[in-house]
């Protein structure tokens, strides 16, 4: 990878480490794999920037890392509130994270189905550790096997 890619990686990843809130309430496990998810997101992201100076890869980068963080938070209050929440406001909860997604993992996305955010919920009395729950999560998310 080029130098300048892996500077940009390690700012963006630094930012998002010294930002508390995306992970506030979370114990350290849980907030260790979402961590882990974001900085593999920021990955994705700041490899767009290939090709382009530093100004404008960050105004390229800005609506995605700002998608990235709000994804996080999203998840994380998601998380939080899950058992407080009904089947369809955890639905609406987490087409919200998928909708963020779609800004984060950029052109050719394709979002979660109704049918998998179904499946997903109904299978999260089944897996709910919370650390666990972050992995399916974003496998969900990234179009990968889910439970």
């Amino acid at each position: 990878m080029e130098e300048y890619l892996s500077k940009r990686i390690d700012l963006a990843t630094q930012s998002m480490l010294d930002n508390e809130k995306l992970t506030d309430g979370l114990e350290d496990a849980a907030a260790d794999v979402l961590i882990a998810w974001g900085v593999a997101a920021t990955k994705i992201v700041v490899s767009r920037t290939a090709g382009l100076d530093d100004q404008q890869a960050e105004e390229a980068m800005y609506p995605e890392m700002r998608a990235l963080r709000r994804m996080m938070r999203a998840t994380t209050r998601w998380l939080s509130r899950y058992e407080m929440l009904g089947a369809e406001l955890a639905r609406e909860r987490l087409q919200e994270i998928a909708e963020y997604a779609a800004t984060v993992y950029g052109a050719g996305y394709q979002p979660p189905s109704f049918d998998q955010l179904h499946k997903f919920l109904e299978n999260i009395p089944a897996i709910f550790d919370a650390s666990s729950t972050i992995a399916e999560l974003r496998r969900l998310v990234e179009n990968k096997t889910i439970i």
